[in-house]
Parts: C-alpha cells; sequence; structure tokens
C-alpha cells in the first residue's frame, strides 16, 4: 500500500521558510511541487536503500528491479535468507552488500525490528533501531524516515547531493557542518526543503 504527499511552493509555510533562509526564494520560485509516493512496505524500503548505496540512482534502480523481478515482487525475510549468495551476486549485488540484505532479513525474520510501532516512535529511536543492523548506517536510516514514514524534520547533511544544491544556491562550497548549521532555520521542514533541494538537482544551472 502506498500514500501519494505534494508538497507546493504556495504553502503558508514556504514563505516562512524563505523569511528564515532567504535563499530559499530561488528554489522555490524554480519548482512548483515535488511529490513522493511513501510505501508501507517497511522491509522493501529498506532493501532498497541498502541497494542504493554509493551508487548512482540510474543503476540502483536498475539492479532494484533485477531483484523485484527475480522474486516475481513477492520480496520476503525468509527468500532473501534461503536464496544462494551467487544467485544475488548475478542480478548486480555486491557481496558486501549481500551479506547487508541477509543481515537485514534475519533481523526482521527474528521480529528484532519493530516495524509496526515505528509510526508511534521518535525519528531517534526509529534510527537507533536501524542501525544496529548491519549496513545500515544514519544516512540510510535518514532516507527511510524521509522516503517511507514521509518525516517532515529530518536533517541528512551526509547527502552529498544536498550539499551540492545548497552550494548552487549559495554560490559557494557547503560542506557537512555548514550545511547542518544552515538547516536549522529550517526547521519543522528540513525535508521538505530537502526534497525541493533534490529536484533542483536535476534543473539546469542558471549562470
Amino acid at each position: 500500500m502506498s500514500k501519494v504527499i505534494t508538497y507546493r511552493n504556495d504553502m503558508p509555510f514556504i514563505k516562512t521558510l524563505i523569511e528564515k533562509d532567504p535563499l530559499l526564494l530561488s528554489l522555490f520560485q524554480s519548482i512548483e511541487a515535488v511529490t513522493l509516493t511513501l510505501s508501507d512496505d517497511y522491509f522493501l524500503s529498506l532493501i532498497e536503500s541498502i541497494i542504493s548505496q554509493q551508487l548512482s540512482s540510474r543503476v540502483a534502480t536498475v539492479i532494484y528491479d533485477r531483484l523485484l523481478s527475480y522474486y516475481d515482487h513477492d520480496v520476503t525475510p525468509k527468500k532473501i535468507l534461503s536464496t544462494d549468495k551467487e544467485e544475488l551476486r548475478a542480478l548486480g549485488i555486491s557481496y558486501a552488500k549481500i551479506n547487508y540484505l541477509q543481515s537485514l532479513a534475519n533481523t526482521v525474520d527474528l521480529g528484532l525490528i519493530a516495524f509496526d510501532q515505528f509510526e508511534h516512535m521518535s525519528d531517534e529511536h526509529i534510527i537507533d533501531e536501524l542501525v544496529q543492523v548491519k549496513g545500515i548506517g544514519e544516512w540510510t536510516a535518514q532516507m527511510f524516515l524521509m522516503f517511507s514514514l514521509g518525516r517532515e524534520d529530518v536533517s541528512a547533511p551526509l547527502d552529498l547531493g544536498l550539499r551540492k544544491a545548497y552550494s548552487r544556491l549559495k554560490r559557494e562550497e557547503v560542506d557537512i557542518k555548514t550545511f547542518e548549521k544552515s538547516s536549522k532555520a529550517w526547521q519543522p521542514y528540513r525535508s521538505i526543503v530537502s526534497y525541493f533541494l533534490w529536484k533542483s538537482i536535476d534543473k539546469p544551472k542558471e549562470v
């Protein structure tokens, strides 16, 4: 089951964000809206996130689609655990990521991640649960909060794409520390600003 959410640049809180960080004016002027499709299949969402680590979105999509096809779009922890590693490697998944996927599958199969409680848990608590799984770090957990749970106030300074997009607005290089400091002005809508920033990467750079 999926849920679609659209954020538009004419929503009331956008004006407040621009007042707090004037650099965002050109961002919201150039992008009318962003639309997210959230899935409640949290296990599959984490699999996609693990596959996407350190890969371009295009390559990650190809490999993820191969995985879905391999399992006829019915991916379960038990199926991941019972699949020979060489079969998964043939799909283009690295051995390291195969280990991560199997670690996740084992953790979920044992009931050690409380997916059914996530809607009621804080961002920090969810991150603490997820990073205990081999192969899931802070960045992956943050992406899960933003793109699976739709949490609206997540800061992800580790994401190179976000820093690149904000650097374009500032017209100077933005490092992790600077991005984290700047993003505090976007509370409680840091995720929403990030969605617009990601989308801006696909737009031509203005001279």
